[in-house]
């Protein structure tokens, strides 16, 4: 009876849209979740994974140690807040543009928020894309009006770096 439960639950996680800044061919693909345990409330919405996480959905891509997603009335992916662990960080990455290397995301924490275009990276973040990066304890980034920012340690050990290559632009 459990097995079924997951196996019916991820099926219906499977007709989620799960990218916000992908390419717009990713909606309508597929997402794939895979871990080695799933677990998920269909009346709340809210699915539990562990033991190694992978969301997958055309070009964009997530993988972390746990995972909590969660999905609306109109089986919507709404959320997904992913951790890392001690020797990998959680890791999401996309392809933004036909013409642009993958967006890549890292964070010991990271929240995924689809339908409001923004991803949340706290805990050593960084984004990467090809030669530009990006590094801070704190970073939020709005997909859709292309702006990122970012906020220092408490204790202002650790501020905000940023690498543009101007060869790129």
């Amino acid at each position: 009876m459990g097995n079924q439960f997951i196996g019916v639950s991820l099926l219906c996680l499977s007709l989620l849209s799960f990218n916000a800044f992908a390419l717009t061919t990713d909606r309508s693909e597929l997402v794939y979740f895979s871990s080695g345990h799933a677990s998920l409330d269909e009346k709340t919405g809210e699915g539990h994974y562990t033991k190694g996480v992978s969301i997958d959905q055309g070009s964009t891509h997530l993988r972390a140690t746990d995972a909590i997603t969660m999905i609306n009335a109109k089986y919507e992916f709404t959320r997904a807040i992913a951790h890392g662990d001690k020797q990998k960080q959680a890791h999401f990455w996309t392809c933004t543009s036909p013409d642009k290397p993958p967006l890549h995301a890292y964070a010991d924490t990271l929240s995924y928020y689809p339908l409001e275009n923004r991803l949340e990276l706290v805990g050593n973040a960084r984004i990467i894309q090809g030669e530009n990066s990006l590094q801070a304890p704190v970073i939020n980034y709005d997909t859709k009006a292309e702006r990122l920012m970012t906020t220092a340690s408490a204790d202002k050990a650790q501020g905000t770096l940023i690498l543009i290559d101007p060869k790129k632009h």
